[in-house]
């Protein structure tokens, strides 16, 4: 994929307690709406990006970003 524009990240629809299994505990995370990301937005986790039929779960050690294809590429932060 071809490097995308950076874009500005959207607000998250609401937070949910989850299990972050890189903390060992339930953390409040932002719920993001997966087809409000436009290619180039980046999330730090932890973070939920939910869609009609799954969601992806962005630990606390991640970051999310949105490739210029429209995919979710997870990347683990040192």
């Amino acid at each position: 994929a071809k490097p995308a524009p950076r874009a500005t990240t959207p607000k998250p629809l609401r937070r949910r307690d989850v299990y972050d299994p890189h903390a060992g505990r339930l953390v409040p995370m932002p719920v993001y709406w997966r087809f409000d990301l436009p290619p180039g937005c980046r999330i730090s986790g932890p973070a939920l990006i939910a869609e009609h039929e799954t969601s992806t779960l962005v630990g606390s050690s991640f970051a999310a970003s949105i490739n210029s294809l429209g995919y979710i590429v997870l990347e683990r932060r040192s």
